[in-house]
């Protein structure tokens, strides 16, 4: 095994995961602006998303089992979920910014964006799974969004605690 250093972020590292092959790495930093998304072969830049222009304390990120979507959630009561391979059906939208060059062309938009109900605004945390089985099925835990990828239809469940401890 061989270690690599990748400078992910000018600030120290809040989460990182790497989805079901290890063959990507997305890292968020204690800002919570910007994702990161590396590949593991190469410690190269692959993409650069942004989560927001406020700073946030990031709860989780999550890729999907197809690896074609990450999923982030964070104190400020929102799931954003990236397109994480260049599928024209799910192609990250361009902002404002980045039309007048406030924003490096390179960074990426969420594709969806979600609104935590206002139940969860006392939340001290919102831990993100993807399901491929089970996504119609009712749950007290957790909300559950459907997304259609060319490989099928995975759902993004969310997973609310109040009380700081673990899910």
């Amino acid at each position: 095994l061989t270690a690599y250093t990748i400078n992910a972020h000018q600030s120290a590292i809040a989460l990182f995961a790497l989805n079901s092959s290890a063959s990507l790495l997305a890292t968020g930093s204690v800002k919570g602006t910007v994702i990161r998304l590396f590949d593991t072969k190469t410690t190269g830049q692959l993409r650069e998303f942004r989560r927001g222009a406020d700073p946030a304390n990031l709860h989780c990120l999550r890729f999907s089992p197809c690896s074609s979507f990450l999923a982030v959630s964070s104190d400020k009561d929102t799931v954003h979920i990236f397109a994480v391979k260049n599928d024209p059906n799910w192609a990250n939208r361009k902002t404002v910014w980045q039309q007048v060059g406030f924003i490096a062309e390179e960074t990426r938009r969420a594709c969806v964006q979600l609104k935590l109900s206002r139940a969860t605004q006392s939340a001290t945390r919102t831990e993100l799974a993807f399901l491929t089985a089970g996504i119609n099925e009712a749950s007290e835990l957790g909300s559950t969004e459907s997304l259609r990828t060319a490989q099928g239809r995975c759902g993004l469940r969310t997973y609310v605690c109040h009380d700081g401890g673990d899910l």
